[in-house]
């Protein structure tokens, strides 16, 4: 009977430190991932091309990923509930300035509900250090599906010929210079 007890602590350890192994790989601590810069990037086994999908802009236009070629694209979803999603909006604009010259494009595709206003969304950009970043919607999350997109934020690298590179799940630091080296390493030569 003595052996009862030692067998339930034993297995409530167990458990504990299984749910505490868990949660470090599901979630990685918001400082973790702003060290990590872009380290969780993973490279697309093969360049394929982007799904035509439509988004919208503000003025309600469907655009493509296509409409952009030429352009190294950076394409992020996030929503304006998303609070690692807040955390990442400013890189994403400083690499809209900083990529506007080069050839790059920051294209934040909000999946927030459909009627959530535009003005909305275009004050939370304001808000958050990401003003210079123009509104464009996934209604339904259309492109995030066909790019299978698994959570916010998602970032898909889609180089200037149009063929997706890589993804990263999670937060990077965009603006930083391991970003920056890998998302001009997919510019024309």
């Amino acid at each position: 009977m003595k052996l009862l007890p030692v067998v339930a602590i034993v297995a409530a350890v167990v458990a504990v430190a299984g749910a505490v192994a868990v949660q470090g790989l599901v979630s990685p601590a918001p400082e973790a991932t702003r060290a990590a810069g872009i380290a969780n990037f993973s490279p697309s086994d093969a360049p394929k091309p982007a799904p035509d999908t439509a988004f919208r802009d503000a003025k309600g236009e469907r655009l493509t990923l296509a409409d952009f070629k030429g352009k190294v694209l950076v394409v992020n979803f996030w929503a304006t509930w998303c609070a690692p999603c807040v955390e990442e909006m400013p890189s994403l604009g400083r690499l809209a300035e900083i990529g506007e010259a080069e050839g790059i494009e920051v294209l934040a595709l909000s999946a927030d509900q459909t009627d959530l206003p535009d003005e909305t969304v275009r004050a939370f950009l304001a808000k958050n250090e990401a003003g210079n970043l123009a509104v464009y919607r996934d209604d339904g999350m259309a492109v995030a599906r066909s790019l299978s997109v698994r959570g916010l934020p998602t970032t898909v690298i889609i180089d200037a010929e149009g063929n997706m590179r890589g993804t990263v799940l999670g937060t990077a630091d965009w603006a930083s210079d391991a970003a920056l080296a890998l998302i001009r390493s997919f510019r024309p030569v």
